[in-house]
């Protein structure tokens, strides 16, 4: 069972591993893109994911810029402010699962309202 399948086993309801999966599969899209995109016309849907989430934990990578270009990227793209926000939640649960705050920030969902980034120390759970 891979990092994907682990982390949405520990949900409750049905509904709730569909929303989890569905903004895994958003964060994983806007960090890789057309490369992903590619390699999901090819196989396993659910394979490829993981295979990208083992990728993205062995990268040396800035969790914390990532989460936030993520806000950003979901601002941008008109997202629904709360749906921006679960998905951003969601995220940040999985990679940022941490009580330590390093520090917070500030930025508008598109209907300008202000909400709270939170950054973390990382300990990642998928």
């Amino acid at each position: 069972m891979g990092k994907i399948m682990e982390f949405l086993a520990k949900l409750r309801t049905k509904n709730a591993e569909i929303t989890y999966k569905s903004a895994i599969k958003k964060y994983l899209k806007f960090i890789y893109g057309d490369e992903l995109e590619s390699r999901l016309k090819d196989d396993n849907e659910m394979e490829i994911h993981e295979k990208f989430v083992e990728r993205y934990f062995t990268e040396n990578r800035n969790y914390g810029k990532d989460l936030v270009n993520f806000a950003v990227f979901l601002t941008k793209q008109n997202t629904a402010p709360k749906t921006a926000n679960i998905n951003r939640e969601i995220i940040d649960e999985g990679v940022m699962n941490s009580n330590h705050w390093i520090r917070s920030f500030y930025s508008y969902n598109p209907k300008g309202k202000k909400w709270k980034i939170s950054i973390r120390s990382v300990q990642h759970y998928w």
